[in-house]
């Protein structure tokens, strides 16, 4: 939080009408891995005063590239992935991997909000109910990988705790249950 802080007052001093990176990766095994110094740039850029538009090139399809903003991107993979049957299916298949990877997007749409308020709330709601409330997909994680399940649950937490996510109290009333029980 220091850093980000920093770092926006240093782009908030700039005086230029643009900035615009590229970053170029081959994988798509998860929509959205930056390392943390690509995390840092962007998210003190996008979350200065300034308030330039963060813009992401979608290439994962061959027949033709995407510029989405960084919320439509984000939105777009909580629909095909936090609710994608199809996607929670192939995780389950990789057990603790699966499980891991299922917290690290968690943790990703936990990000996108922190760093520059690219989630909406509904977005955590479809954590909780894909991850959490589905009975059957949080029993895979805790048996598979309980670090990863406890890790899914603490970034519904933060994001209540920032105003990211707003659950209900019997939402969050079995949130912690179902953490203390894990």
């Amino acid at each position: 939080p220091e850093f980000h802080g920093r770092m926006r007052e240093a782009y908030d001093g700039l005086s230029i009408d643009a900035i615009i990176t590229s970053s170029g990766r081959c994988e798509r095994s998860v929509d959205d891995r930056p390392g943390d110094d690509t995390f840092d740039f962007l998210g003190a850029i996008s979350g200065s005063r300034r308030g330039p538009m963060t813009f992401v090139i979608d290439d994962s399809d061959p027949h033709g590239t995407e510029v989405r903003t960084l919320r439509e991107f984000a939105a777009r993979t909580v629909r095909t992935r936090v609710m994608g049957p199809t996607w929670i299916a192939g995780m389950m298949m990789h057990a603790a991997d699966g499980a891991a990877e299922v917290a690290h997007l968690a943790g990703q749409v936990l990000r996108w909000g922190r760093v520059d308020g690219t989630t909406e709330s509904w977005m955590f709601g479809a954590v909780a109910e894909s991850f959490v409330f589905d009975r059957r997909v949080r029993e895979w994680m805790e048996r598979n990988n309980p670090l990863a399940a406890c890790q899914t649950m603490g970034c519904l937490f933060e994001a209540a705790s920032r105003g990211l996510w707003k659950p209900s109290e019997s939402q969050m009333g079995c949130l912690k249950d179902l953490y203390l029980e894990a």
